[in-house]
């Protein structure tokens, strides 16, 4: 921190939770971003109820990123959304979805970290369900993680195994080719992820996203997809049958949903972070143009020029 013009610090982690503490004793030029629900939700830890109280107060002092628009906030907290694709991606994803027919069997998607906060377990046992009634699927599961052993021995024993993949981790540009080929994605999480870039990147796409209400996902998914009230399996079968009886009205949704979300990129976020830190820091930044192909960071990457 100390050789830095600037601290960027992500919450809410262990690694942010110590940044909000240390940073205002490196630089006056601070800015965080809390990448989970701002509002907070039921069984919440500790930290991550700490971390959002230290961003609110005094001792932050510094502009605030978060997901969502908030009553009775404090003015250095700023609502932001966003993607990780480019303007180029972005513009691929809309002509892609323009295109888009949705087919027999079903093609649903999950795409994400195969930990017990996603939930995934109940999209198999949704996926065994909906098969059993006699609808025609085919399934891919991106990602990897502590679970992926267990799940895929779920997928056995409920016999999905023959038209269910698991893709394992790929990179970001890859995991978009995922998006071309599905009809669906399924986010079975219920709490934790604020603003889920996997939903907003599946929109524009033309996906129909199934996904349960909290965080921001109401707001993403109002009239543009599947807005689940608890996720309860038996909503996700409900949801993933209906997909398949109508496949030509979910298509129109998805078109919806991908005019709504082409807003949200990178190249976008980038220059709307320079400018709220060049108004708040009072000095000149000179963004870095170029989009790196296999982005770790969804902020934009700032030269102080004072």
């Amino acid at each position: 921190m100390s050789q830095a013009d600037a601290i960027h610090v992500r919450c809410p982690g262990n690694l942010g939770f110590l940044g909000v503490i240390l940073a205002r004793f490196f630089s006056r030029y601070r800015v965080a971003k809390y990448a989970g629900q701002w509002n907070g939700y039921a069984g919440e830890n500790l930290t991550g109820r700490l971390q959002r109280w230290l961003l609110k107060s005094w001792w932050w002092g510094a502009p605030v990123t978060v997901y969502g628009d908030w009553k009775n906030q404090p003015p250095h907290i700023h609502s932001f959304f966003t993607s990780m694709m480019s303007d180029e991606q972005v513009e691929s994803a809309v002509i892609h979805a323009r295109d888009k027919m949705f087919s027999c069997p079903l093609r649903a998607l999950f795409s994400g970290r195969l930990v017990a906060e996603k939930r995934v377990h109940v999209f198999i046992e949704a996926i065994a369900s909906v098969a059993a009634s006699g609808v025609e699927l085919e399934v891919r599961i991106v990602g990897d993680g502590p679970l992926r052993s267990e799940l895929e021995a779920l997928a056995r024993a409920r016999g999905i195994d023959r038209f269910t993949r698991f893709v394992g981790a790929v990179p970001f540009e890859q995991s978009l080719e995922h998006y071309h080929w599905a009809d669906c994605l399924v986010l079975p999480s219920v709490h934790s992820e604020g603003w889920p870039k996997v939903i907003a990147e599946a929109m524009c796409h033309g996906l129909i996203c199934v996904a349960v209400d909290h965080g921001q996902v109401a707001r993403m998914l109002a009239g543009r997809g599947i807005l689940l009230p608890n996720g309860d399996p038996q909503q996700f079968v409900t949801a993933l049958k209906s997909i398949a009886e109508d496949l030509t009205k979910y298509r129109e949704l998805g078109q919806q949903a991908s005019l709504w979300s082409q807003r949200y990129s990178r190249d976008g976020l980038r220059l709307a972070l320079a400018n709220l830190l060049q108004h708040t820091w009072g000095v000149q930044l000179v963004t870095n143009a170029p989009s790196s192909p296999s982005p770790k960071l969804d902020s934009a990457e700032v030269l102080l020029n004072e």
